[in-house]
């Protein structure tokens, strides 16, 4: 890799680079991608590998520095960030730990620039949520790629960090415990529903709570007692291993199998013996506690 980067004469896209040298010595792709990002990272750029270290001309070092105010950067929203304050693709050539150290930040996974501090965009995300009581999330935290976000919050979930609920809010375990909820509660919760729910069968949290689950166990009567926001109650749920949950109605099962609506509907259709379209959303309504939109 580095004798191939050490002869290129102009830049280059990661992929052209990749597939020059696969085609040449049949390397495999996920792995030499993953070697050329160790070897060459002070040299890529939003997936443009460069022949020649980038440099900041010193004459802007002072506006840049006082632009880099955030934890963390999509590459990208940096680049236009710059661009709107009139800084110049030529002035910085790309970015690259070669100018960025120097002003406390450094290049992170290819797609990012995060402050020195940090280890990890994780670090990063985790910290922005940790030291609030309830996190809104932003539109800062949207620049990140959907699906690392996404993992980023199953992550506090599932460590009983943060939970999701509805509004687009993390509410943390730390502010739960102030209003009285302890950790200890939510994990014996979480271990009880397991033992509880029947695998393969459907439910949501209305469900349960239509079917009085609440007197089943000391531990679910507890919980109930909090009186907390359903939304906060279902994510408890999702940390029941095994659950799947469908892409809507927060409808869920304990299976090794993907959750469909379509499924579902099926299901009850057989076992209820429900044949109109009208009765089976109005059974669905009355019972599940969601609105099904169209039946095929």
């Amino acid at each position: 890799v580095l004798q191939y980067w050490e002869n290129l004469k102009e830049k280059v896209s990661i992929d052209d680079f990749a597939d020059d040298l696969i085609e040449k010595h049949g390397f495999h792709r996920g792995t030499l991608i993953n070697i050329i990002n160790s070897t060459l990272g002070n040299y890529i750029s939003l997936r443009i590998i460069y022949p020649y270290e980038a440099k900041l001309d010193p004459n802007i070092k002072a506006k840049v520095k006082e632009i880099l105010t955030d934890d963390f950067y999509e590459l990208q929203e940096l680049a236009d960030i710059f661009a709107e304050n009139g800084i110049k693709e030529e002035q910085y050539d790309y970015f690259s730990n070669s100018w960025l150290n120097e002003l406390g930040y450094k290049t992170h996974d290819i797609n990012y620039v995060i402050k020195e501090e940090y280890s990890s965009l994780k670090e990063v995300f985790f910290n922005r949520v940790l030291k609030e009581d309830i996190y809104q999330i932003t539109k800062k935290d949207h620049m990140m790629r959907e699906t690392t976000l996404i993992l980023f919050i199953e992550n506090l979930r599932e460590e009983y960090l943060a939970f999701p609920v509805k509004g687009n809010r993390l509410v943390t375990m730390k502010y739960l415990e102030k209003m009285g909820v302890k950790k200890s509660d939510v994990v014996k919760y979480v271990q009880e529903l397991a033992r509880h729910l029947e695998k393969e069968k459907y439910f949501t949290y209305f469900s349960l709570k239509k079917e009085n689950y609440q007197e089943k166990s000391p531990i679910f009567k507890k919980m109930e007692d909090y009186k907390l926001d359903s939304s906060l109650m279902v994510s408890f749920i999702r940390n029941v291993p095994g659950v799947k949950k469908t892409t809507k109605g927060n409808l869920y099962r304990i299976s090794k199998k993907p959750t469909t609506i379509a499924e579902f509907l099926d299901h009850i259709s057989k076992t209820k013996g429900i044949e109109d379209p009208k009765e089976l959303k109005r059974y669905v309504k009355e019972n599940y506690g969601f609105t099904v939109r169209h039946i095929q």
